[in-house]
């Protein structure tokens, strides 16, 4: 199964990154530079793919750095990225472990057992007509496990009038491999978790500020993944957060 996602989904970035509509990235001008910003996250819980962490709010603040519109590195780490007419490809090592910073102690220890992992993660975002963003990923383990995973997700505006308002939903997909270590030992290949989604994005905060609030409601898939040892039938997800960022 997941030789086919991987085989379409390079067919698929190579087809867009050819693309004669895409002729160059966006950028509003050719000289290089720095820009930074600083700000605040909240979250009422903590998840991954449809597995809790934690399950009380968390605070911290968080920085964020751009070089010349092609390398970030901010609260989801660094990420390699080019912007088109049509969306956007990029790249992104990613480092999980499952404690909590700070919050550790009070995790419940059967939530913090597994071993660090790192994965490579390739992403496709792709704009469609009415400020429809679909979005597509596809990671690969490198430390541990070996695990595929791949998830997919579409936002659009619950109307047009006010665009800054989106509703969507989002599913993701992991082979036996990832969903053993994400789950538990009863972890089985197929659809991971399956989520509805809201988000409201303010960029008129004072001092150039933004902010962006997001709802979701995760439910993790399939009876083996929801009993498994890490997740201990906890399978419907509630979730606010709240990020506010401010250019330095």
């Amino acid at each position: 199964m997941f030789l086919e996602i991987r085989k379409y989904f390079v067919i698929f970035i190579i087809i867009l990154s050819a693309n004669t509509y895409a002729k160059e990235p966006l950028s509003d001008n050719k000289i290089k530079k720095w820009s930074f910003g600083a700000g605040l996250f909240y979250t009422s819980l903590s998840q991954r793919r449809g597995a809790l962490l934690y399950d009380d709010p968390i605070a911290f603040p968080l920085f964020s750095i751009k070089y010349d519109d092609w390398l970030s590195l901010a609260r989801g780490g660094v990420e390699i990225y080019k912007k088109y007419e049509w969306g956007k490809l990029s790249f992104s090592p990613s480092y999980f472990d499952d404690q909590i910073p700070f919050f550790e102690d009070e995790q419940e220890e059967f939530r913090k057992a597994r071993v660090i992992s790192i994965e490579a993660q390739f992403k496709a975002e792709i704009n469609l007509r009415r400020k429809t963003k679909v979005s597509m990923m596809y990671a690969k383990e490198i430390k541990n496990h070996q695990g595929n995973f791949f998830e997919a997700s579409i936002m659009t505006p619950l109307t047009m009038r006010f665009p800054l308002f989106k509703v969507g939903g989002g599913f993701g997909v992991g082979d036996k491999k990832h969903n053993t270590y994400l789950f538990g030992s009863n972890g089985v290949s197929g659809l991971s978790y399956h989520e509805l989604k809201a988000s409201l994005f303010i960029p008129f905060l004072p001092r150039k500020g933004i902010m962006i609030m997001n709802y979701s409601i995760t439910k993790s898939s399939q009876s083996e993944n929801r009993s498994s040892n890490f997740v201990r039938e906890k399978d419907k997800l509630d979730n606010l957060s709240l990020l506010f960022i401010w250019p330095l």
